[in-house]
């Protein structure tokens, strides 16, 4: 019979699980901040660069208002929704490395009980 104080490896295991998925959540939101960073800086840059290499003739056909208008409303829909959709993947990436393990630790745990010995 095991003692009142005993903690049980799979309620460690359980502890470290958790522990590590909010760890990891944690620096899930950090990697998601920078990498939007990143991805929108680098698509602007592309952008703009087109924009200014545009032929001639294509500048002075189309009015620079509307052209910066469309730039800025488009980077801001991409601000805005790119970084929901990298959250949303590594989110669920994250719950399904979390099941897996859970379920092998249960299963480790109900294998080595005394019933089934």
């Amino acid at each position: 019979m095991k003692g009142a104080n005993t903690v049980s490896v799979g309620m460690v295991c359980y502890v470290v699980i958790y522990t590590m998925s909010c760890s990891a959540r944690i620096g899930g939101l950090v990697a998601i901040f920078r990498l939007g960073q990143s991805a929108g800086r680098e698509l602007f840059e592309q952008i703009l660069d087109a924009v200014l290499r545009a032929p001639i003739s294509w500048i002075q056909r189309v009015q620079a208002g509307p052209v910066i208008n469309r730039l800025t409303d488009d980077m801001w829909k991409i601000d805005k929704s790119l970084p929901n959709q990298i959250s949303a993947f590594l989110d669920n990436l994250i719950r399904l490395l979390v099941i897996l393990a859970n379920k092998y630790v249960t299963a480790r745990d109900v294998r080595d009980t005394e019933v089934f010995n």
